[in-house]
């Protein structure tokens, strides 16, 4: 995003430590992996549930005033929820290029990262070699960041972190409806904390309510 590096937070820098070592992965935790069948599995799981009624492709503020609820669990852009009124929150956008390869392997490991300016994009990921699959072809996702695609990150500057502010206290005039995970927090989360995040904030709210 063209941001210098004095101008992030340092809490961003410090999500990923510097090491001198031979090993090369990017975290550095004793036990990793994802969960068993992979994410859409958990989610599938998780939506089977006959309580819960998905809609797709629907805007949360056209719906909001045609819904009853004792309690809301936000996730999505916290500036949104205010219609802004305080000034957007930057993010840094991602699209990824999937390319299906005719070769068992492409690249030595599971992700390399191109941090060079010569390149327009800043990762590949090999996803087989997350799932341990057997295959004589192999899938490739390309990342290019930029002010397109999805959101990937927030950029913790001093201007950001003041708006933020002003968001977070209007959070706390609010009653029965709590904000939570990276979109609504402003906060970066690794996966395993945005899950650990979710269950400790139901146990709170379950004490509190129930």
């Amino acid at each position: 995003m063209g941001n210098e590096a004095e101008e992030i937070d340092s809490s961003v820098t410090a999500r990923v430590p510097g090491v001198t070592s031979r090993d090369d992965r990017y975290f550095h935790d004793k036990y990793q992996g994802i969960p068993k069948g992979g994410y859409t599995k958990m989610f599938e799981k998780m939506l089977e549930n006959k309580n819960i009624k998905v809609k797709l492709k629907t805007d949360y503020k056209k719906i909001k005033n045609k819904i009853s609820y004792d309690l809301l669990f936000y996730t999505s852009r916290i500036d949104e929820f205010f219609s802004y009124k305080f000034g957007k929150l930057d993010y840094r956008y991602l699209k990824i290029n999937f390319k299906t390869i005719s070769k068992e392997s492409y690249q030595p490991v599971l992700v390399v990262n191109y941090p060079d300016l010569h390149y327009k994009f800043t990762r590949i990921t090999e996803f087989k070699k997350l799932t341990q699959q057997k295959h004589p072809k192999t899938t490739i996702g390309i990342e290019y960041p930029g002010k397109k695609g999805f959101i990937g990150w927030l950029i913790l500057t001093k201007q950001n972190i003041k708006i933020l502010e002003k968001y977070q206290y209007e959070i706390k005039q609010l009653k029965n409806i709590y904000f939570i995970g990276r979109l609504a927090e402003y906060k970066y989360y690794n996966m395993d904390d945005a899950i650990k995040n979710a269950l400790t904030m139901f146990q709170k709210v379950e004490y509190q309510n129930f």
